[in-house]
């Protein structure tokens, strides 16, 4: 019986020492596993930022916040204080954009954009104008990093992209103190990953699509346009007025709102083809245009305040006096009108290996996902793409891979917003299309009295995908009312 017992005793001790060699690789690999995720995918790395809007100053603060080694280069082709013709354009700051301002950890930046926005008549929404919101984010920049780590370039512009030599060339336009001329300064910038934050007409993308990297669908709300115009103080308008505009001949419509610190501005759509309403050149006539609008009266018992904004209309004041400001009129006149766009792209990033290099650009804000004005969620969603790509690029030890999880979780919810928003053709008195209308609207009401009215679920904590499951039959209905006004989108060439 002796020899089977030792052999037993082998055994047992065979066993023994094979399972603690596994728990020895496991500790192992999870060692390895947790020293390699601590490795940010961007450690040592520099990111080149084309555009700085509010998307890519804000994608720039949090990404300097999540890697002590991170160096950010942005590169705007305005100048520092911005576009006159952007002073009166300004963002609706509704729960979601607050949620995403609060999930950067920038601090106090809640509170300053409160500081610098205005509240409006609807419950939890302020207004701040672009130029205001990029001034603080960039503050928030200049105040905690050096300019090892972050410098921002404007007046610069990209004359071309080099993906495979991972670098751009760039013109800056440099104001002489000595002389009163401008010379123009050309460099090479270095980096290793490219983020496109230029817009709805990104030409990021546009270089990208260009190439075949990324496959598109581009298209505008058919003769739509729309301005901004900058008022002063009105004294027969509140601070916080939401003044619908319903122009008797319905040459224009839109809204005047609320503007920070005084004043209020006033977004105009028309849909006559021209760069101005009604083709108006004009500074008195565009006035007296507008005057008119304002007092147009929207009825008491209108469906679609009720369908969308959940409450119903009221009849507007009579008799209301607007006061214009001639130079700013004469601006609005001779800018270039805005555009109701829809965009999607099959993703947001591209990333390549080859002998040499491997090229990295990602995509964020209006340079990714297009949509119309309507839901008032450009922003919003901009931001929350911003600090996707963010988030995925501190959660991954790769550049490759962290951008490959930024498209899975951005791209889905991009295309929700932007299909969201078509329901602008169902509620314009503009659009034709009895059944598709009625279908849509019967869909919205039903929500409506379910209490899932969309305008003011957009900015709630739902993902879009969610509320574009809510409201399929609507938008299906809206889809089709679009493509009957849809226009291909002219596109002008990119850097090279």
């Amino acid at each position: 019986m002796m020899p089977k017992s030792t052999s037993q005793g082998q055994g047992m001790g065979w066993r023994r020492m094979y399972h603690q060699l596994l728990l020895a690789i496991t500790l192992l690999l999870t060692v390895i596993d947790g020293l390699s995720n601590q490795q940010h995918s961007l450690s040592n790395k520099k990111v080149c930022i084309i555009g700085g809007g509010p998307c890519g100053l804000f994608f720039a603060n949090h990404l300097l916040r999540q890697d002590p080694t991170v160096q950010v280069c942005v590169i705007e082709k305005a100048p520092r204080d911005g576009n006159p013709d952007l002073n009166a354009f300004g963002f609706g700051v509704g729960g979601r954009l607050k949620r995403c301002m609060d999930d950067s950890e920038i601090p106090g930046l809640v509170d300053q954009v409160d500081a610098v926005s205005a509240p409006t008549s609807f419950p939890g929404l302020r207004i701040i104008r672009r130029l205001d919101l990029c001034s603080l984010l960039r503050s928030c920049l200049e105040g905690q990093y050096g300019s090892d780590r972050f410098e921002c370039l404007y007046e610069t512009k990209v004359l071309r992209v080099e993906l495979d030599a991972q670098q751009l060339q760039v013109e800056s336009t440099l104001k002489q103190e000595a002389e009163d001329n401008n010379s123009k300064t050309k460099s090479v910038i270095k980096y290793d990953l490219l983020v496109g934050a230029d817009g709805i007409n990104s030409s990021v993308r546009r270089m990208l699509v260009d190439r075949d990297i990324l496959k598109e669908e581009h298209y505008i709300n058919g003769p739509v346009k729309w301005k901004a115009l900058r008022l002063p103080p009105q004294s027969d308008l509140g601070p916080t007025a939401f003044q619908p505009l319903a122009h008797p001949d319905n040459l224009l419509s839109g809204a005047v709102l609320p503007r920070y610190p005084e004043g209020h501005t006033m977004l105009v759509f028309w849909t006559d083809g021209n760069d101005n309403p009604g083709g108006i050149d004009a500074v008195q006539e565009l006035c007296q245009e507008i005057s008119s609008a304002v007092q147009g009266k929207i009825p008491k018992k209108n469906l679609y305040r009720r369908l969308t904004w959940g409450k119903r209309g009221s009849e507007v004041k009579e008799n209301i006096k607007i006061e214009f400001d001639e130079k700013d009129v004469e601006r609005f006149l001779n800018c270039r009108p805005g555009r109701e766009h829809y965009m999607k792209l099959d993703k947001y990033h591209y990333h390549a290996y080859n002998d040499t290099s491997s090229p990295a650009v990602a995509l964020i804000g209006d340079a990714a996902h297009g949509m119309y004005s309507y839901l008032g969620q450009g922003c919003a969603c901009g931001f929350e793409s911003s600090l996707r790509l963010s988030k995925c690029l501190a959660a991954h030890s790769s550049i490759r891979s962290a951008l490959e999880a930024y498209s899975q979780e951005a791209v889905p919810e991009g295309h929700a917003i932007s299909d969201l928003n078509l329901i602008a053709h169902t509620v314009s008195t503009s659009t034709r299309g009895g059944f598709a209308k009625f279908v849509s609207m019967s869909q919205l009401l039903l929500n409506g009295r379910k209490g899932k009215i969309l305008v003011g679920r957009v900015n709630a904590n739902i993902k879009y995908q969610e509320l574009l499951k809510e409201n399929r039959l609507a938008i299906a209905m809206s889809r089709r009312l679009w493509k009957t006004r849809r226009q291909a989108v002219e596109h002008k060439r990119p850097f090279n």
